[in-house]
């Protein structure tokens, strides 16, 4: 560790902190969206919920009572949480020709996965992107007189 004057142990507890704060982000994502099957796909990490789990199962092993072309239709929704990591949201349909790509993972193989994006991001992990900023001018549009509307001709008769 390099001290330099400005250096000192709460400086140290600081950054102590904010790891502590992006486990807890990260923590809070897996957590906190009610994902319950990890997996990868494409080196990318996904998350999905009970339903998706159970869609994936259900492709994975189809039972008797599901329709012969059932397996070709189903998809489940999942969310890439190195995406959501990084502040952007993105949600993947999973369909049966997917399947040869997934590599299930186990929840802490996910958090240490995710630890080392937001460790590389550092501040960056978790920004959301500023939202867009359209201004428009309603003055147009306000006090103007009924005989000006676009959809509507006037002759003047002389």
């Amino acid at each position: 560790m390099i001290e330099s004057p400005c250096w000192s142990d709460f400086r140290e507890l600081m950054e102590m902190a904010d790891d502590f704060d992006l486990a807890d982000k990260i923590e809070a994502l897996i957590e906190g969206k009610g994902f319950i099957l990890f997996f990868e796909k494409d080196g990318e990490v996904f998350g999905t919920g009970e339903e998706g789990r159970i869609t994936f199962a259900r492709m994975k092993n189809p039972d008797e009572e599901s329709p012969k072309t059932w397996d070709k239709d189903a998809g489940f929704s999942a969310t890439n949480l190195e995406k959501e990591v990084r502040g952007e949201s993105s949600t993947y349909i999973i369909r049966k020709e997917d399947l040869k790509k997934i590599k299930v993972l186990d929840k802490d193989e996910v958090f240490k996965k995710l630890q080392k994006i937001a460790d590389k991001l550092g501040d960056k992990a978790f920004k959301k992107s500023e939202p867009t900023v359209i201004k428009f001018d309603f003055a147009k549009f306000m006090n103007r007189d009924r005989d000006d509307a676009d959809n509507f001709f006037q002759a003047k008769e002389h």
